[in-house]
């Protein structure tokens, strides 16, 4: 049997230990996004985020099985603090139909340049920047990875792009951090200069949240 009751999430996909409930949550998300046309990116795209979050907030209400009012707490770590900082920013434009009564935001990415600029060297660094990269040049048009990435290094930083930031792939990540891109990290340029440092300006979270 594939599946098994679970108390928290309905029916467990055994195979993959997430709760169907979930999984269908983010698949009707995905999807809403997909049929209106919008892009669905990730790395610290701030309001492509915020429409996310919202969007999947919007498809938990239509779940058969949950009554959901419209009270909505958003909290995030990290990634996910700068996802829910920018949630909370954009709440009221985006889902009026929804009352945000509380935002957490635990280590928030809150400052994006210095952030990016600061982990070049590390191992994180490097896989979390190859991440930026790629979806800022996808959502950004006047982001070009090459005025930011050596030809040499390029490939290897698309490889890593590729993946989930999970599972036994990220093994071919960690070891093409450490073998094969340069040891200061993935940029040739500063990316806190030109329109990657901009875009990553205009993603940090500066905006007052009307919710606490």
């Amino acid at each position: 049997e594939s599946r098994q009751r679970h108390a928290l999430g309905g029916d467990r996909d055994v195979e993959h230990g997430r709760p169907v409930r979930l999984q269908r949550l983010g698949e009707l998300a995905h999807l809403r996004r997909r049929i209106l046309g919008e892009r669905v990116l990730h790395a610290q795209v701030g309001e492509d985020a915020a429409r996310q979050v919202l969007d999947a907030i919007r498809a938990a209400q239509r779940l058969e099985g949950l009554s959901l009012d419209n009270r909505v707490v958003v909290w995030g770590h990290s990634q996910g603090g700068n996802s829910a900082l920018w949630t909370g920013i954009r709440a009221d434009d985006y889902a009026p139909d929804l009352k945000i009564v509380g935002v957490g935001a635990l280590a928030p990415a809150s400052d994006l340049p210095a952030l990016f600029k600061s982990g070049q060297g590390t191992m994180f660094g490097k896989i979390v920047s190859s991440y930026l990269i790629h979806a800022y040049a996808a959502a950004y048009p006047d982001v070009v990875i090459s005025a930011y990435v050596q030809a040499r290094t390029r490939p290897f930083v698309g490889d890593i792009a590729s993946r989930c930031v999970v599972g036994w792939p990220t093994l071919f990540s960690v070891a093409e951090t450490g073998l094969l891109l340069p040891s200061a990290g993935i940029f040739a340029r500063d990316p806190a200069s030109g329109p990657l440092g901009e875009r990553l300006r205009r993603n940090s979270p500066a905006t007052a949240i009307a919710a606490p």
